[in-house]
């Protein structure tokens, strides 16, 4: 569901795990983008993040309804991701690569 960019392995992306802390900070709309997903599915994932927003569905539900359904456009599934939501720890200068530093 939404863009499978190669960078972040394919993956369908999902900010469910966030709902919470940013309707906390005023968010009031979210945007879902959806890219080969039939009909029924489309329609099930906008009713599981109009549900999560009223606190009416769990994010585990919905991440795994995202899972079971984010097949690729060869009916592969990947799983499901946070894309560049995810945080990640800062890496040690002298860990990176030496063509990195120069």
């Amino acid at each position: 569901m939404g863009c499978r960019n190669t960078l972040f392995n394919a993956q369908a992306q999902s900010g469910a795990r966030f709902v919470g802390a940013w309707r906390q900070a005023g968010v009031r709309r979210l945007r879902i983008e959806l890219v080969d997903e039939p009909a029924h599915v489309a329609v099930r994932l906008v009713e599981l993040y109009a549900a999560l927003l009223r606190g009416d569905a769990s994010i585990d539900e919905l991440l795994t309804f995202v899972e079971e359904h984010a097949h690729d456009s060869n009916g592969r599934l990947h799983g499901v991701g946070e894309g560049s939501l995810r945080v990640q720890k800062e890496r040690e200068w002298s860990s990176l690569k030496k063509t990195a530093r120069h």
